[in-house]
């Protein structure tokens, strides 16, 4: 809200006009040069007040100077006065710009309709003291005095409303998430952290099998305000340590600071991404973020350090057993980087590249960390709009990015619509950015959405990109709207700047990945989950894998049935691999009939196959997002 000496400094002019210090006609003068001298900006720009207490003060002039010696009406400024200001914050409130909200960003259209009505009726009560001096004798002081109580309790409002009014809305909010999707079933958060050796084993674990599977995902500590999937929550990893055909498990979460300042709260701070409102600066300080960096959305390991990947926020490392050892920063000592949960490994160099959007210019940013785990290039990116840009594709020579019509708007929030705005009428943009010397040119396309890549490589003058194509990003959408998400090649002609888009599967497919190794280079197999039935399930519900042959056209199914839910897989190569698809695919699955999870282990080369391993868990894996598998022995 606006300070409190800027509200008083907007009322100085009707509490001079009100007092009546010297006649009629000089208070209305004063008041309005002092309206114009101390609200300038404000008056170009607009404001209510301001403009109608300009208005007000040349037409007190006027009639000052019609009325040289006074009369009835000139005998009680403040009445007039008090009448004003009331109709001014009530007509504000009527024509739906509440005069409260041109003084600030904060808060919601509802809650500054609300604060400039209690404004309004706060004047009317100084309104009815005014009258009671000019008709029943009371003193000029009390009249006066009336109408400095109502600014008082007014400024007070501007202060105290506003928290009443959200902690309101959060407690509606925090029932409404009782039943939320993404609250129960396999999505509902565990709290206990374990730790278990020897775990059960139905199969046996190939010999050759040594290192860590981990995955993120979000598992709020506390009932969460909102809860927005997979976009809230705090940081939770699953890991599975595999050596000599034994297997133990561990889960820890990511103690960010925002999760270590809710602990202090004992409840929930932030008001995640369908109501983002500033958390308590008692726990958490000042100048923070709306949005809170659970750090929940991947996990990976580079320059042999641990990192939990956020959704476009500092990254945390952790160590090869999940504890927090806090903010990676790969630049200086105390300089964190920010990125998006997925990154790109170079095979050739060993760098891993990041890339990064905010809701604030610089909007997107590109950066390279060489194989020592050091910041060696970094690119702040000019655009139009802010844009959710989840993912992003490397080639030999070329960055690639899309930025799809997703554009953040705060704004939109004060009015109780979604921070995020589907735009088609915007198109995507796909910019090609040199890796060498960061030159950038975009070409447009028409609008759709990506969450993910599986892979990018260049062939003679082409860019052949496969992903994951969302017809659009809406987060609120019903089941019956739902468009749903299909395996798609483009080709971009780097000579013609000419785009092509094919789909090559008509099945429900997320969650792409190849080998590894094959980043940037060309690959020929992608695995996904998807799902062969009951397609009218949540979204991100999926109870088979896809092994897609890019090069024969061909595909792979392993259908664990429509009792199971499954997360993404992730290839894990054997010791001495002789072609792309000879290893292993790791995955939890869900079983929804025992509510028990287990660790799976598949041929990636027959995987239609029994699973080569079952790991038992001791107890149910929630469902999650992305992670990875470190080979070799854990440090």
């Amino acid at each position: 809200m606006k300070s409190k000496n800027n509200i008083i400094l907007s009322f100085a002019p009707w509490i001079v006009f009100s007092a009546g210090l010297t006649t009629f006609l000089y208070s209305a003068i004063i008041a309005l040069i002092l309206n114009i001298v101390i609200s300038k900006k404000d008056l170009l720009r607009g404001v209510v007040l301001e403009v109608g207490g300009a208005l007000f003060f040349a037409l007190m002039v006027i009639v000052g100077l019609w009325f040289p010696h006074g009369n009835a009406f000139t005998q009680h400024p403040n009445l007039w006065s008090n009448i004003a200001m009331a109709g001014i914050m009530l007509g504000s409130v009527a024509i739906n710009k509440p005069f409260t909200q041109q003084y600030t960003d904060e808060g919601t259209a509802k809650l500054h309709r609300q604060l400039s009505a209690i404004w309004g009726f706060l004047l009317l009560i100084a309104a009815v003291v005014s009258l009671g001096h000019a008709y029943f004798g009371l003193s000029n002081t009390m009249s006066t005095l009336g109408t400095i109580v109502a600014i008082f309790v007014g400024i007070k409002a501007n202060t105290y409303y506003p928290q009443l009014y959200i902690e309101h809305i959060k407690k509606k909010l925090m029932e409404e998430n009782k039943s939320n999707p993404y609250l129960q079933g396999n999505f509902a958060p565990v709290k206990d952290e374990l730790e278990v050796e020897n775990l059960q084993v139905i199969g046996k674990i190939p010999d050759d099998l040594l290192g860590v599977y981990m995955r993120n995902g979000p598992n709020p500590e506390f009932p969460p305000i909102t809860y927005v999937y997979p976009f809230d929550g705090d940081g939770m990893i699953h890991a599975v340590y595999i050596a000599d055909g034994k297997a133990r498990y561990k889960n820890r979460y990511v103690q960010t600071a925002a999760l270590l300042a809710e602990r202090r709260a004992g409840k929930a701070l932030y008001g995640g991404f369908k109501f983002p409102v500033l958390p308590d600066s008692k726990y958490v300080g000042e100048n923070v973020d709306p949005f809170k960096n659970g750090a929940f959305i991947h996990i990976i390991r580079h320059a042999n350090q641990y990192l939990a990947m956020p959704e476009a926020d500092t990254v945390y490392e952790v160590s090869s057993e999940l504890e927090t050892l806090g903010l990676w920063c790969p630049e200086t000592k105390n300089n964190p980087i920010k990125a998006v949960p997925h990154t790109r490994f170079c095979p050739k160099t060993g760098d891993l590249w990041l890339i990064n959007y905010d809701i604030k210019p610089p909007f997107l940013t590109v950066s390279r960390i060489d194989k020592n785990g050091k910041l060696q290039f970094k690119k702040d990116i000019e655009k139009q709009y802010a844009t959710m840009v989840h993912d992003f594709v490397l080639t030999e020579n070329y960055v690639i990015l899309f930025d799809c019509p997703v554009v953040f708007d705060l704004k939109k929030v004060m009015s109780g619509e979604e921070v995020l705005n589907w735009r088609p009428e915007l198109g995507v943009r796909i910019g090609i950015m040199s890796r060498e010397t960061g030159a950038l040119k975009w070409i447009q396309t028409e609008a759709f959405f990506v969450f993910h890549f599986a892979n990018a490589y260049e062939n003679a003058d082409e860019i052949i990109v496969d992903f994951v194509r969302h017809a659009d990003l809406k987060l609120t959408r019903s089941k019956e709207n739902r468009m749903p998400p299909h395996l798609y090649r483009t080709r971009i002609n780097l000579s013609t700047q000419m785009i092509q888009h094919e789909q090559l599967d008509d099945r429900i497919i997320e969650f792409p990945r190849i080998k590894e190794d094959r980043d940037s280079l060309p690959h020929r197999f992608i695995y996904s989950t998807t799902k062969l039935s009951d397609l009218n399930a949540m979204k991100d519900q999926f109870t088979a894998l896809i092994k897609y042959d890019v090069e024969k056209k061909t595909s792979q199914i392993h259908d664990f049935g429509n009792t199971f839910e499954i997360g993404e897989a992730v290839f894990v190569p054997k010791a001495n691999s002789t072609s792309e698809d000879d290893g292993y695919l790791i995955l939890f699955v869900y079983n929804k009939i025992e509510n028990s999870g287990e660790c799976v282990l598949l041929d990636a080369k027959n995987m239609r196959d029994e699973p080569l391993a079952r790991i038992k868990m001791p107890r149910r894996v929630p469902s999650g997002l992305h992670g990875s598998w470190m080979s070799g022995p854990w440090q």
